[in-house]
């Protein structure tokens, strides 16, 4: 192969120092016609190499991806991307044949030098692949912001949902509580009321036996004495009971008022966030509806670019929390 111009071993150079994701979106815009069939395979063999050198798979649900992506993989790594890949080729077997790719000669492996030994693609056909025009990549860009800003929009939402469900959930119990507290208050109270009767009524009737000549002597002096008795008894301890059982179910009732209005105030929170929610959903099917008109209207777009962020928000939605409907 003949010796390639700077400018060209810039703009190589310049992509295979670009993440895995991005050199995969390079790809499929620039070759969309011959690769759109392959594109899930693309996707995987970035995510196989994301996780070769993060350790750990990449996930698009509500949590932040905090790993830095790279851009190639060491010797090492790369051989487990090729056993993956099924390869039977070795690193070096593999440099041996796309060796003219490997400009800086690094001994990594990028995907764009293995993309380009899969496909037989040279240098400048590689770093000339048209990436979409200038318009519709503008509309991108902002499809791709009005993406971002919607799934924050949607997790805040889903976090406040959660976090107002919850508060929900006590205030039921605390009102439950405090109801069933109440409850018990108020029969306490009418028991001791109920005892205060009692005593009343039992006096009435002795007094009553007292005066009442029909009855012999013997009856009255008998009514007489149970009277003292009972008159005897120290009601304190009853009154007593009385005023400390009124006084707490006076703390009670106004405890279960606060927690009925701690349960409104929890449900107006719930149905905010269930607004929140559809706006944020909303927001990301206006989004995505740019990128269906980006493909069935869009002049020289990227397609490679509009399927990956469908796939990504594919994947996010898939581990997305739902939150109440």
């Amino acid at each position: 192969m003949e010796e390639l111009k700077e400018e060209m071993k810039s703009l190589w150079d310049d992509l295979v120092k670009r993440t895995h994701t991005q050199q995969a979106i390079w790809w499929l815009n620039g070759f969309w016609g011959t690769l759109e069939k392959d594109k899930e395979e693309i996707w995987d063999m970035v995510h196989i190499m994301i996780e070769i050198e993060c350790g750990k798979q990449k996930r698009y649900g509500k949590l932040k991806w905090e790993e830095k992506e790279g851009c190639s993989l060491d010797q090492f790594h790369s051989h487990r991307f090729l056993e993956r890949m099924g390869e039977t080729l070795t690193v070096k077997q593999l440099r041996e044949k796309v060796k003219h790719l490997d400009i800086d000669k690094n001994k990594r492996l990028a995907l764009s030098e293995y993309l380009a030994g899969k496909y037989n693609k040279g240098i400048e056909a590689i770093v000339e692949a048209p990436q979409g025009g200038q318009a519709a990549v503008e509309a991108l860009n902002r499809a791709k912001a009005a993406v971002s800003h919607a799934t924050d929009a949607l997790n805040k939402a889903n976090d406040e949902g959660a976090a107002a469900e919850a508060a929900l959930g006590n205030a039921k119990e605390c009102t439950k509580a405090s109801n069933e507290a109440k409850d018990v208050l108020n029969e306490a109270v009418a028991e001791v009321e109920k005892q205060e009767k009692t005593r009343a009524d039992k006096i009435k009737k002795l007094k009553q036996k007292v005066v009442d000549k029909k009855l012999s002597t013997m009856k009255q002096n008998t009514a007489k004495a149970k009277l003292a008795q009972v008159e005897g008894e120290d009601p304190l301890p009853m009154r007593k009971a009385k005023l400390t059982q009124k006084s707490a179910l006076k703390k009670s009732t106004k405890a279960a008022k606060v927690a009925a209005k701690e349960e409104k105030k929890a449900e107006s929170a719930v149905e905010a966030a269930k607004k929140s929610r559809e706006e944020a959903r909303e927001s990301m099917q206006k989004a995505k509806d740019v990128f269906t008109d980006l493909k069935e209207n869009g002049d020289g777009i990227a397609h490679g670019e509009i399927w990956w962020m469908e796939k990504e928000l594919s994947e996010r939605n898939k581990f997305m929390p739902k939150g109440r409907k």
